[in-house]
């Protein structure tokens, strides 16, 4: 089952959402020159919307974790296999990285939150289950509490939702 966690929590890490950000990008691009030239509007105007909400909301979670990891400066509840330190753990990050919040958290609920505000469709709210097992992921491993994971949940909820409602009042992104 940790191999399980591990798969999880690793598929998560930031190399990944550097690719996802210019693979959406790139797909964006592809899409709006090749595909949606004067047809399909509304399918341009949606995957657009959640691409800066989500790029937008990805870049100030990332920001905000980080200050407040600084700031904080919780421990992590592991030790880091460094030298052969006996009762370690293998999935603990360096001493350096503190604990609150959980960025594994954080950009997982970036992300789904941001399909959700730009979608708009109850049917994908039972898809909210797939965030959560991999903030869960992050406590079975060892490597966060669950005060960590929901801090993080939190600001990757909230998050993209302010940047949504931003683009509501002021009409930031146009046709």
């Amino acid at each position: 089952m940790e191999m399980f966690w591990n798969i999880l929590s690793v598929s998560n890490e930031w190399i990944m959402w550097i690719f996802l950000c210019i693979a959406l990008v790139v797909l964006y691009f592809l899409l709006r020159f090749l595909v949606w030239k004067k047809e399909r509007p509304e399918e341009r105007i949606v995957f657009k919307r959640f691409l800066i909400v989500f790029l937008v909301s990805i870049i100030i979670s990332v920001l905000v974790i980080h200050g407040l990891k600084s700031t904080l400066q919780v421990p992590r509840p592991c030790v880091p296999c460094l030298d052969h330190t006996p009762d370690c753990n293998p999935y603990c990050p360096e001493l350096w990285d503190y604990s609150f919040p959980s960025g594994h958290a954080g950009t997982i609920f970036v992300l789904f939150t941001s399909f959700f505000m730009v979608l708009r469709k109850k049917w994908f709210l039972p898809l909210f289950i797939f965030p959560v097992i991999v903030a869960y992921s992050r406590v079975a491993l060892g490597v966060h509490t669950y005060p960590d994971v929901i801090g993080g949940a939190v600001l990757g909820i909230i998050i993209p939702v302010i940047v949504w409602k931003i683009e509501k009042i002021y009409k930031v992104l146009k046709a």
